[in-house]
């Protein structure tokens, strides 16, 4: 026999108050403010690589040196032909451009990208020339 969903079951993610909290604290305050709850939420996967800690959010579960590692791969991404032509370089840059502030805000942003200038990072709009 089977068992009846319980009332969450029954409410589409995207209509849950976890999911909207969740991803307007991404859109907002941006990838090192997650989560392992948060990510639950909007059915993504919490990278392996962190030892996630129930409430805790990446920045505070991050070395410095991981931390920018991270932003490097970021300004990386934005660099790469292929990557501005899929979109993924777009999508890195917005990143870099919330995560930025927010690291800085919580005493986590890294050295090498405090006074960094925004106005350096590529152009990474796609173009028509396929």
């Amino acid at each position: 026999m089977n068992k009846p969903p319980s009332d969450i079951e029954n409410v589409p993610r995207y209509e849950r108050e976890d999911y909207k909290k969740a991803i307007e604290k991404k859109r907002t305050l941006g990838h090192f403010s997650m989560t392992m709850e948060d990510h639950l939420a909007i059915g993504s996967t919490p990278q392996s690589d962190i030892s996630w800690v129930p409430g805790k959010p990446a920045h505070e579960l991050l070395s410095e040196e991981r931390i920018q590692e991270f932003l490097d791969a970021k300004i990386f991404f934005m660099n790469n032909k292929k990557l501005i032509q899929n979109g993924f370089a777009q999508i890195s840059k917005d990143e870099f451009l919330i995560d930025v502030p927010y690291l800085e805000s919580v005493g986590k942003l890294p050295a090498k990208y405090k006074n960094f200038d925004m106005s350096s990072l590529p152009d990474t709009k796609r173009s028509n020339d396929f």
